[in-house]
């Protein structure tokens, strides 16, 4: 039938016959796929819905209907004003003696009117009336419903994927497959040492758990990495949420496991490291390496963060036409954005170094990156840097410590701890406070051997005359 009425419907636009089609509002029969859809049909600027609700012209009922039109009732609506107490259309009227959908088909008497009155006025039959309007007929006391096709902002429904929430992941890319990996060996763990036996079949009796247990001393004996476990932890319970309440043992381990192996921060950068690791890759030509190492630092910002910025993320002087020293760096996809701001920035107000960043960004365009390069190119230019200087891995001295070591270095210089705290895009002072409590006073310079400092001094005293 309804492929019959699509094929009617098209000749009636061709032959420019007015027309309209009735179903419920809700009806499958508007949103039917592919040869059965409406939308070529749609595309004609002449073609239209009007939703009324029966309630409206007198009905004990609502029964909201939508009507396909060609006429200039298309765009309009008439909806319930709400008020009064409505007969659901289900069962029976035992006064009647029939169904309360059979006594609901029939139009009720202002609707065939809207609907006659509304062909004559279009087929000039009635060229002398104006357009009908709906809610004027209805009587209704408000004359602001249907002002506009489109009042308003436009809905976001209309821009959403069609997508299944369930399938939206929370997390990176990379986490997910690191805990799908870690999944795979626990379970090759769990077939040799349980053979023909799956963790799934032990859900009930919590006996996942108790592998968990196993597995979590089996990794400690074993040298594995505690945020290994973790994560295994952490992608169980995602997976058999059911489970959640018997996890408080393997948590346990994790906190044992604490204990014995205490956590380590990352050694912050000194700053007389970073001038000599500045001055020996500039001596290298490595320009925008350098300036994002700077900018790191100075601004106190992670250095995957960094990697993805672009020219035109980063507000300069020269961007902003005044003389003030400071750059502005926007990063449109932090760590925190799921628990903080999604949008945050980064200052850089050192002068010598503002300067310097200028230089080297204001040459850029506005979709190229800061630092060229992967994450992995810029971890080895870093390496071939403190390779030089014979700073050894033993030191554990990496990128994410510049974070830390430009959080020291402006501590020392008597920042107040809540501006710290603002220009590291921190929600909490106790973290910080931890932080500097374990860090502020710990510095690798007195372990580095003699010739390595002397180089370091060296180097850094030449940190001014390279950077300018």
């Amino acid at each position: 039938m309804l492929k019959f009425v699509l094929i009617t419907v098209k000749v009636c636009l061709a032959a420019a016959v007015i027309f309209w089609v009735e179903n419920p509002h809700g009806s499958w029969i508007w949103r039917q796929p592919d040869a059965l859809s409406w939308d070529e049909v749609l595309q004609d600027p002449r073609v239209g819905n009007c939703v009324l609700d029966y309630c409206r012209f007198s009905t004990p009922w609502r029964k909201r209907t939508r009507f396909r039109t060609s006429s200039h009732l298309a765009g309009q609506k008439c909806l319930c004003s709400g008020g009064h107490q409505l007969v659901a259309l289900r069962g029976r009227c035992k006064s009647c003696r029939q169904s309360w959908t059979k006594l609901a088909e029939p139009y009720p008497r202002g609707v065939c009117e809207c609907l006659a009155w509304a062909v004559l006025v279009d087929s000039g039959k009635l060229a002398g009336r104006r357009k009908l309007d709906i809610n004027g007929c209805a009587r209704d006391v408000s004359r602001r419903i249907g002002e506009a096709s489109n009042p308003g902002p436009p809905s976001r429904a209309s821009m959403r994927p069609d997508i299944w929430l369930g399938d939206v992941e929370l997390l990176e890319p990379g986490t997910v497959l690191l805990r799908s990996k870690i999944w795979q060996q626990f379970q090759g763990w769990f077939a040799m040492t349980f053979p023909n036996q799956s963790p799934t079949a032990w859900l009930e009796a919590s006996l996942l758990v108790q592998a968990l247990l196993a597995y979590g001393n089996h990794c400690f004996s074993a040298g594995t990495a505690l945020h290994v476990f973790r994560q295994l932890l952490a992608h169980v319970q995602k997976l058999y949420p059911q489970v959640r309440v018997f996890m408080t043992l393997a948590w346990d381990t994790v906190s044992k496991w604490e204990l014995q192996e205490p956590m380590q921060h990352r050694p912050p950068v000194p700053e007389p490291v970073l001038m000599a690791m500045i001055t020996v890759a500039l001596a290298w030509k490595w320009r925008r390496w350098t300036a994002a190492t700077l900018a790191c630092f100075y601004s106190m910002s992670r250095i995957g963060e960094f990697l993805r910025v672009k020219r035109h993320e980063v507000l300069t002087p020269r961007d902003l036409l005044h003389d003030e020293s400071i750059i502005y760096i926007r990063f449109s996809a932090p760590k925190t954005r799921r628990r903080g701001a999604k949008v945050q920035y980064s200052t850089v107000v050192e002068p010598l170094v503002v300067s310097f960043l200028c230089k080297v960004w204001d040459e850029l365009g506005p979709n190229e990156l800061l630092c060229t390069g992967s994450a992995g190119a810029y971890r080895s230019r870093w390496n071939a840097v403190l390779a030089k200087l014979q700073i050894g891995r033993t030191f554990r001295l990496t990128p994410g410590g510049l974070r830390g070591g430009g959080a020291v270095y402006l501590h020392r210089k008597g920042l107040a701890l809540s501006e710290l705290m603002w220009r590291m895009r921190l929600q909490h002072a106790q973290t910080l406070g931890y932080y500097l409590q374990e860090t502020a006073a710990v510095s690798l310079l007195p372990s580095l051997p003699s010739e390595v400092r002397h180089r370091i001094q060296i180097l850094q005293s030449f940190f001014p005359h390279f950077v300018s």
